[in-house]
């Protein structure tokens, strides 16, 4: 097995999970990991960039080597990075789940009584209360932060709101837009190491990880194995047909076309 001839030019191959690696209790293909292996064989950098909040970075490394895939932490890129770097020391009501505890002991003060910053990141426990009191937080002058606007997370074979339609609740109720820290945003990019070489990133979002690609100057490729392809989205980047705002640079169905 090798890259494709397309493929084997870039040194760095920066994956999205959701919907790209995964569909989080098994590998978006049988034999997906053999993509990693022949990364590592041809001797390639690999990375994985998550909006992601429901593991940890050490999380998620875990439970890619429990897919037979070779990872480690510092090969994650999370949300959680940003977060404890923008919140310290600050008073934050977060909706999530790990990520409370990881931001109280990087110096994030947690605060449900009267917090500077609401934060809302992946939740499968949120409910009409927590929704209730972000809401009074925000309308009561607390800035707003969401991790992602995506609302969908392909979960098996089922689909579970993300934590973009958390946000979009908020929102819509404090009559407010909140500010977005994950992919694409610029504070997402900026906890990328700089890599030297050419780098594809492959994600299965257009509005997240190809916009993201498409601002740090990577080449693009984008899978129909996730949340777009699920959605039957054409986002606006994928309208504009001509360089250099159009869409992905390539098209596969699913991360196992990248070899042969």
């Amino acid at each position: 097995m090798k890259l494709k001839e397309k493929y084997a030019k870039f040194d760095n191959f920066i994956f999205d999970l959701d919907g790209t690696v995964w569909k989080w209790d098994r590998l978006i293909a049988p034999g997906a990991e053999r993509v990693f292996e022949v990364l590592k064989k041809e001797g390639k950098n690999y990375l994985f960039i998550t909006n992601n909040t429901s593991l940890l970075r050490e999380g998620y490394a875990a439970k890619l080597r429990r897919f037979g895939i070779p990872a480690r932490t510092e090969q994650i890129f999370h949300p959680s990075m940003v977060a404890a770097k923008m919140f310290y020391k600050r008073r934050v009501f977060c909706i999530g789940e790990k990520i409370v505890q990881y931001l109280k002991k990087s110096g994030v003060i947690i605060d449900k009584k009267k917090p500077e910053v609401v934060l809302v990141c992946e939740d499968r426990k949120f409910d009409f209360e927590k929704c209730t009191l972000a809401v009074k937080f925000v309308i009561g002058g607390a800035e707003l932060y969401k991790i992602t606007e995506g609302g969908l997370w392909v979960m098996g074979d089922s689909f579970v709101p993300g934590a973009g339609a958390v946000a979009a609740m908020i929102e819509a109720a404090a009559n407010i837009k909140g500010i977005k820290i994950g992919k694409p945003s610029n504070y997402m990019c900026e906890i990328l190491p700089k890599l030297r070489g050419r780098t594809l990133l492959i994600g299965d979002e257009c509005k997240s990880d190809i916009a993201m690609g498409k601002k740090l100057g990577f080449t693009t490729l984008l899978v129909r194995s996730g949340a777009d392809n699920i959605l039957s989205q054409r986002c606006e980047l994928c309208e504009l047909q001509k360089p250099p705002n159009c869409g992905p640079d390539f098209v596969e169905d699913n991360i196992l076309a990248m070899i042969e």
